[in-house]
């Protein structure tokens, strides 16, 4: 027999082993736990207003020759300390250690919505209220029903209180890892029992009528009542126990895994991957369950939600794991008020007593009334006749005197008292309304919350725990068709994967309630002030507490969807704008560049012009140099005497003056000139 294989109405060897243990356990433990019961059951008494409770814990002083009344004060504290926990309310989330991993984690966050919305935060509020501030100590169990899905199941919670179960008492740690048990009993009718286990229902209907009783569990109703009605009593009892696990170690990178398929599976692993895995096996810590119908064990299995922890979360108040006195090792505020409590009461009724033990009516001197039954008329309109030698004087109205001043401050004093025990400033709670400075009341709230500080802290912690165990259930038991009709999308390859889990995803609370998304609204709304626009308005809608919502947000997306339709046609309009004046532009540039290609070929017709012309001047050059040449070389054949007269000729023709006038001037401005050369310096 293998340590995972579920055995149905195992042996007689086994089912003696396991009741052995059970009984060892419970005797173990159970004088510790009565202690603590007893403690949780007067807290819880206490706050409920049991007036039979003065008589139990005080014999013969608070009831001797006294009314009994409670006046509860602690029950307000209490209320106030969970209405906070209820307006702050958080959901859990799942958020990536890595950016990559910011899909897988958002699927599971969805998969988490989906089982939270279940009444889920309000079994967690219940357990914070009736266990963590009343008793110290609530569970909250975490199971699969199968009624609505029969292959995945629905993750659901209840609320266990701690007088109905059985468990170590000497746990320290919250996660309940180091806890040798758990055990609790549960009553059911046969056929309801058949339902929830349909591979015992032939012999849960096979079983004896008439109700199963014993010496355990003695504070649950069922048991309490004298009239105990027919039921059948199921006890689930989870154990430490232990596995063989298998573990995938990479040689290179000494990275481990747990391997979960059979051994032929890694058998190929291994072959096809030669000298890369090596592996280990070796014990690994987990928990079963054994299933006890009426003293009978039917079935002992290993842990049938995958998992290798309890399903189970213990919600503490104020937790001394160490101390050696087991009645104050849970405990709540409750058991702090207790003491407060009575002395309030006892002093009221006190003061009450004083106040009905005087008399009231008149002081008559005898024979003073004609008809002295006179004196005891009441109501109104009542006469008093008086004889006529009687004075006025001898009929006296009766003073009661007025409450102490000192005893009603002593009642304001054990009000206070008990506020300050339990660390909750009236202010705070809107029970003292004063005219005190907003700063003031401001820091009292703040003193408050820090005072509580420790138990939302814990509180915070056993939600993270309840988050981890269906995250973990989640991954194991849902089919894939489920997880894609929970989040709209198929799920990543690495949804299944612990690793996923362990190293690249962290569970932690967001946003829930209105108080908390009023908050998230004036984070968004200081963002905007910031980024402007980049952010939707549609964000801030969705975080907004409004009615007709949905008609709002159809009322703007229509007006969004209108101004994207005008912003498209102003963009066509400047589109086509700007087409025609780029067009335009692309014209004047072609006709730009074609003059500018015209005068660049008139420039070119210009130079050719213009080396046409200079190849005719080196034409005519030469030809004048070659006319030059013949001129000298006809020179040459030529009288140079009769040649020298025609020159002369010629100079006498161009020495003719044509003009007279102007010779004249010429003349004259000659001689002018000349007297000037001729004048001596100095003079």
């Amino acid at each position: 027999m293998k340590n995972n294989d579920p055995i149905f109405w195992p042996s007689a060897d086994i089912d003696e082993s396991i009741r052995q243990s059970m009984q060892k356990n419970y005797t173990d433990c159970i004088n510790v736990l009565q202690t603590q019961w007893y403690q949780a059951d007067v807290d819880q008494r206490f706050i409920m207003a049991d007036q039979d409770i003065w008589g139990l814990i005080f014999p013969g002083v608070a009831t001797y020759r006294r009314k009994i009344f409670n006046f509860n004060i602690i029950n307000p504290i209490v209320q106030a300390i969970s209405g906070h926990q209820r307006q702050t309310r958080k959901s859990t989330i799942c958020i990536p250690i890595k950016g990559g991993s910011q899909k897988t984690a958002d699927q599971l966050t969805k998969c988490l919505y989906h089982v939270h919305k279940n009444g889920v935060y309000q079994t967690y509020s219940d357990a914070f209220e009736q266990g963590a501030l009343t008793s110290g100590l609530g569970f909250v169990s975490i199971y699969k029903d199968l009624t609505d899905d029969p292959i995945s199941g629905d993750i659901k919670t209840r609320y266990i209180d701690m007088k109905s179960c059985l468990f170590d008492p000497f746990m320290r740690k919250h996660d309940m890892s180091d806890c040798r048990f758990f055990w609790t009993r549960t009553f059911y009718g046969r056929d309801e029992a058949a339902l929830i286990h349909p591979d015992l229902s032939d012999d849960i209907m096979a079983l004896p009528s008439g109700t199963y009783r014993d010496d355990k569990f003695y504070y649950m109703p069922e048991v309490y009542q004298i009239q105990f009605p027919n039921l059948i009593a199921m006890d689930e009892y989870w154990y430490l126990s232990s596995r063989e696990a298998t573990y995938l170690v990479q040689k290179d990178t000494e990275e481990c895994q747990e391997w979960k398929g059979d051994e032929e599976q890694l058998r190929d692993v291994m072959q096809q991957f030669p000298g890369v895995f090596s592996v280990i096996k070796r014990k690994r810590p987990t928990v079963r369950r054994s299933i006890i119908v009426n003293d009978r064990v039917m079935l002992d299995e290993p842990n049938p939600y995958g998992i290798d922890r309890y399903p189970v979360v213990p919600f503490l108040g104020y937790f001394t794991p160490d101390t050696p006195y087991y009645a104050y090792k849970f405990r709540g505020i409750v058991r702090d008020m207790r003491d407060a409590q009575y002395l309030f009461n006892r002093l009221k009724v006190s003061n009450l007593d004083i106040l009905e033990a005087q008399q009231q009516g008149l002081k008559v001197r005898q024979g003073s009334l004609v008809t002295p039954e006179d004196g005891l008329n009441a109501g109104h309109g009542r006469i008093l006749t008086y004889k006529k030698d009687a004075s006025p004087l001898d009929i006296e109205q009766m003073q009661i005197q007025p409450p102490s001043p000192v005893m009603l401050q002593m009642e304001e004093m054990l009000m206070n008292i008990t506020h300050r025990i339990a660390g909750v400033d009236p202010s705070a709670m809107g029970i003292d309304v004063d005219d005190k400075a907003g700063i003031i009341s401001m820091m009292r709230q703040v003193a408050t919350a820090r005072n509580l500080q420790r138990l939302f802290d814990q509180f915070d912690e056993s939600q993270r725990l309840c988050g981890e165990i269906m995250v973990e259930m989640i991954q194991k038991d849902w089919t894939w068709g489920k997880v894609k009709q929970v989040c709209g999308e198929d799920p990543t390859d690495e949804f299944d994967s612990k690793l996923f889990a362990k190293y690249n995803s962290k569970i932690v609370q967001g946003a829930l309630t209105e108080t908390q998304q009023q908050l998230e609204l004036a984070q968004l709304l200081s963002a905007r002030e910031i980024l402007g626009d980049l952010i939707d308005p549609k964000v801030l809608l969705e975080a907004m507490t409004l009615q007709n919502k949905d008609k709002l947000l159809e009322s703007v997306a229509q007006r969004e969807q209108a101004q994207q339709q005008q912003q498209q046609q102003m963009a066509e309009a400047q589109m086509k704008q700007i087409e025609v004046d780029n067009a335009t532009k692309i014209g004047y540039a072609k006709a730009e560049e074609a003059l500018a290609q015209e005068r660049l070929a008139k420039i070119q017709s210009d130079i050719a012009v213009a080396e046409e012309k200079i190849r005719k001047s080196h034409q005519e050059d030469t030809q004048s140099l070659l006319n030059v040449a013949k001129i000298l070389k006809e020179l040459q054949t030529l009288d140079m005497e009769h040649l020298k007269g025609k020159i002369e000729t010629l100079h006498m023709i161009n020495n003719l003056d044509f003009d007279p006038q102007g010779s004249e001037m010429a003349r004259q401005e000659h001689a002018a000139s000349l007297k000037t050369k001729q004048t001596p310096q100095g003079v």
